[in-house]
């Protein structure tokens, strides 16, 4: 039986078989919670599994230039609670969106925080859903 035969007999696919491998690789990508700004605007904090591509798309409609400031990696499971949690304390600071009037320190210092009290709960989810997180 010669190759061709056999993997016609297999169904190999290709297409299938990248695929497949895609789907693997995005399982296991890392989330970071990033800040990014410009010398003089709003922080903007975020999660991203790509903080430099989300730097791009960021800066296409931005008109002065912005940098990563800061990215801190965080369990994928907890990533998008973690942000929501840190948005919420950060609320009376909000200009719009996910954009906020504070400084960079600030900013990091505020996420540091949030990463260390909250990432390890076991009932953060929990909590968060019932509003039982105080800021």
């Amino acid at each position: 039986m010669n190759q061709s035969q056999t993997c016609s007999q297999l169904h190999y696919s290709p297409k299938l078989y990248l695929f497949i491998e895609l789907e693997s690789i995005n399982t296991d990508m890392n989330y970071y919670i990033y800040i990014i700004s410009s010398k003089n605007s709003p922080v903007k904090i975020g999660i991203t599994h790509d903080c430099e591509e989300r730097l791009r798309n960021l800066q296409t409609g931005h008109s002065e230039k912005l940098t990563i400031q800061h990215r801190e990696l965080v369990d994928k499971s907890k990533a998008r609670l973690l942000e929501q949690i840190l948005h919420k304390q950060l609320n009376y600071k909000r200009t719009h969106g996910e954009w906020f009037d504070i400084s960079v320190e600030d900013a990091i210092k505020q996420l540091q925080w949030c990463i260390i009290r909250f990432e390890d709960d076991p009932l953060l989810e929990y909590k968060f859903k019932n509003n039982l997180i105080r800021d």
